[in-house]
């Protein structure tokens, strides 16, 4: 929280937002994943360790996480 606070508060006299997109999960074949490394950016400002997610980050410490949909199919295999 401290990081992001100090990000927007370089941006409290505009009208600006920071769209930030995490790294896309990355596979070896059709239904192995390789582990996942977020993107450094994405984890600084954010935390969220997911892929394929997107933030918005408003001045206003308004902060907009974009996720995947759940697929329960998916989560039996591979885990939540």
């Amino acid at each position: 929280l401290r990081r992001r606070a100090q990000l927007l508060h370089s941006l409290r006299a505009t009208d600006a937002a920071i769209i930030v997109g995490a790294s896309p999960e990355k596979m070896m074949g059709h239904d192995v994943p390789y582990p996942h490394r977020q993107s450094p950016n994405f984890a600084y400002l954010t935390g969220f360790p997911e892929p394929d997610a997107v933030a918005v980050i408003r001045p206003n410490d308004e902060l907009c996480l974009f996720v995947r949909e759940r697929n329960e199919l998916r989560e039996i295999w591979d885990g939540p």
